[in-house]
């Protein structure tokens, strides 16, 4: 989906990322079939919204994660068909969309009811407005998220989704640069959290929020973790 201050990604493939740990070459579903579940109708006039958001600020920290990127994360999620899975700021929905393709059921939040509406219209299940008011019930197989960055937004809602993940379960998210810099109590007690749930973290490319067929864009740095619960 999208997400906030960094809530998006698709590297216009420049470098290989920089790789902090190692992750497994066997992570990801091999499938590549899309796989067809009951879902809401998508209405045909969600094209049309879409791009009439181009250019617009919306939303809290929002920048779209580009398809390719989250493509993969749904794959390094290994989501299986029927599976249940959580994208926390869905943003316009493009997460979202790479787990339904993968043949799960997706429940979505997002604060924005702009892009509330257009989620509507391209069929998803909106679970909630504020992810922050969540229940943390383990109910969920994955996890795929790119949470808002600012006033570590992005330590907060990572901690919350994973405690919504079923034991086995797979949390793939984004984060912003920041958090993995900053000297702050809340930035420290995260990267030891991290440290805890033996998270694989790598680099996103420069650039990788900046490709020009986004919604939004922003020069912001971001890194990927994977959790394996």
């Amino acid at each position: 989906g999208s997400s906030p201050l960094a809530r998006g990604t698709d590297p216009e493939a420049p470098p290989e990322p920089e790789q902090h740990r190692f992750i497994p070459a066997g992570a990801g579903n091999s499938s590549t079939g899309k796989h067809k579940i009951p879902h809401l109708a998508v209405h045909p006039r969600w094209r049309g919204e879409q791009r009439a958001l181009i250019g617009q600020k919306i939303g809290v920290d929002f920048f779209p994660t580009p398809p390719a990127l989250a493509q993969k994360m749904a794959e390094l999620a290994n989501i299986q068909p029927g599976q249940k899975v959580i994208e926390p700021s869905a943003g316009s929905g493009n997460l979202a969309q790479a787990a339904r393709e993968a043949g799960a059921h997706v429940d979505c939040w997002e604060i924005s009811s702009t892009l509330r509406d257009l989620l509507t219209l391209k069929g998803f299940t909106l679970a909630g407005h504020d992810f922050t008011e969540a229940t943390p019930a383990p109910i969920y197989d994955a996890v795929l998220m790119n949470p808002p960055f600012s006033n570590r937004q992005d330590a907060d809602h990572i901690q919350r989704a994973h405690a919504m993940l079923k034991p086995g379960g797979r949390l793939i998210a984004i984060a912003g640069e920041g958090v993995f810099n900053g000297q702050d109590a809340k930035a420290a007690q995260f990267r030891d959290w991290l440290t805890a749930q033996n998270a694989q973290v790598q680099k996103l490319p420069p650039g990788t929020f900046n490709a020009p067929d986004l919604l939004a864009t922003t020069q912001a740095n971001a890194r990927m973790i994977v959790i394996h619960k």
